[in-house]
């Protein structure tokens, strides 16, 4: 049957968080794996591995840089993206997107190829125009020219660049950062 757990291995035998002997890991019943992974002690080395990614992509980012582009990437859980800044100190920012935040250093690359090119240029027209898939893994991929919304302005921006001797998409986009 399908499950809403996440399993990971836990501590070895009994000394483990396994909450089994509490019956609420079902269907798997064995001391080394959790199903209930919970609380700052999961949340901070999966966070710690996105900053480590980003850095990879640019070590130069400030901390300043990497906590934004976190935060902002950050899928909002709550019913329906509604995460609110009140809920922030219940919630944090949303569950840690690692595909969203390297967003932010592909903006054009619509189709996560690792190059921008015309393909990316009739990937967007096709998205636009001809009921193409989005931008892929997210929608970030497809903002060309860093206004945080994916529009045919993009479409304008990769002509200019590819074509005319445009600036290229910014790397990473950091439009978002208070001035």
């Amino acid at each position: 049957g399908s499950s809403n757990h996440s399993y990971a291995v836990d501590r070895m035998d009994y000394f483990g968080f396994n909450p089994k002997r509490f019956g609420n890991c079902v269907p798997i019943q064995e001391d080394n794996y959790s199903c209930q992974l919970t609380g700052t002690s999961f949340t901070a080395p999966q966070v710690a591995g996105e900053a480590a990614l980003l850095l990879s992509l640019m070590p130069t980012l400030t901390i300043y840089e990497v906590s934004a582009i976190i935060k902002k990437s950050a899928v909002k859980m709550l019913a329906f993206d509604t995460l609110t800044y009140a809920d922030f100190d219940a919630y944090g920012y949303g569950r840690a997107n690692a595909a969203r935040a390297t967003s932010f250093f592909r903006r054009g690359d619509c189709n996560n190829s690792g190059t921008i090119n015309v393909v990316d240029l009739n990937y967007l027209v096709a998205y636009f125009f001809q009921g193409g898939p989005a931008p892929f893994p997210d929608n970030n991929f497809g903002d060309a020219n860093c206004s945080g919304g994916l529009n045919v302005a993009d479409i304008s921006f990769l002509v200019n660049y590819l074509f005319q001797g445009g600036p290229p998409p910014a790397k990473p986009c950091m439009e978002f950062l208070p001035g």
